[in-house]
């Protein structure tokens, strides 16, 4: 009978200690979910200051401060590169 109860303590011991290891990853899942959540939006908030300091309505003052003009629009020529072979 002594041997029944020692495994069953030693079962339920392993149950509480797998419980707490899977509570503790738990939260530390939800850290690192809220981190990349985080640094998502972060993320989409440069792409976003990138986009901005890329428009036509930022650059164009600076290029004319600069003493540069706006071409005609046939002046300018859009040019395709090849295809890149190296990728299938």
């Amino acid at each position: 009978m002594l041997g029944w109860s020692c495994m069953l303590a030693a079962a339920l011991l392993v149950l509480v200690w797998r419980q707490t290891q899977g509570a503790v990853w738990e939260r530390h899942l939800r850290e690192l979910e809220l981190e990349r959540a985080q640094l998502e939006g972060e993320r989409l908030r440069w792409m976003r200051r990138i986009e901005e300091l890329q428009s036509r309505s930022r650059l164009l003052p600076l290029a004319q401060g600069l003493g540069l003009e706006l071409p005609p629009d046939s002046a300018v020529v859009l040019l395709r590169s090849p295809p890149d072979t190296a990728w299938p």
